[in-house]
């Protein structure tokens, strides 16, 4: 039989079976029965209350860092179109100007600004787009006539527009190419609706 050894205050030493500890001990607890439940209680609340507040700032803390990661990758720049003042996303690297806006659930910004190389046609598609765009070609006279050519002003305007432009409903289905009748500069994508209702319209300012 196995045995526990205790102590008195008198240091007098003593056994105790195992069967009579274990039921001291149930004793003891059938007792204090109320008191060890609340206790219990009391120490998984505090444990759910501590997990679903170290939940609720971890969401917090990755919500932030999400957003200043946004603000980070994106290169914002504010223009004017007619008497409309935008903060656009400017796309200006190869890679940039060949992903654009696709894959993305909303714009993010008022638009985005492609920044072309050099005065060219361009072609744009909605390959990979989840909403509708409308479309701004811009030219900024002589700013961009060769790959080598400095800026050489900032007089711009607007040369088209391209309203209302659909996304696909899969990128299976033919996508038609969309490009302006004259070389551009600039080409800026807004919300599809927008460019009516700011009243913008060909030969309008713009200021980059």
């Amino acid at each position: 039989m196995e045995y526990y050894l205790f102590k008195t205050v008198n240091m007098s030493e003593f056994l105790i079976s195992k069967s009579q500890f274990l039921n001291n001990i149930k004793s003891l607890i059938s007792k204090y029965k109320t008191v060890v439940l609340l206790v219990m209680a009391l120490v998984v609340l505090v444990g759910i209350v501590g997990i679903w507040g170290w939940k609720g700032r971890g969401g917090q803390l990755a919500e932030s860092q999400r957003v200043a990661n946004t603000s980070e990758d994106r290169s914002l720049k504010e223009i004017v179109v007619g008497e409309q003042k935008l903060l656009v996303e400017m796309a200006v690297t190869p890679g940039e100007l060949e992903k654009g806006l696709g894959d993305r659930e909303e714009l993010g910004s008022d638009g985005m600004l492609f920044v072309m190389p050099y005065r060219t046609t361009p072609e744009f598609w909605m390959k990979g787009m989840r909403f509708g765009l409308d479309f701004v070609w811009i030219d900024c006279g002589g700013q961009r006539n060769s790959e080598t050519e400095q800026q050489q002003n900032n007089t711009c305007e607007v040369m088209e527009v391209t309203e209302n432009v659909a996304a696909p409903k899969n990128d299976d289905e033919y996508l038609p190419r969309y490009y302006p009748s004259k070389p551009v500069t600039h080409v800026l994508e807004v919300n599809a609706g927008w460019v009516s209702e700011h009243g913008v319209r060909v030969g309008d300012a713009v200021l980059l």
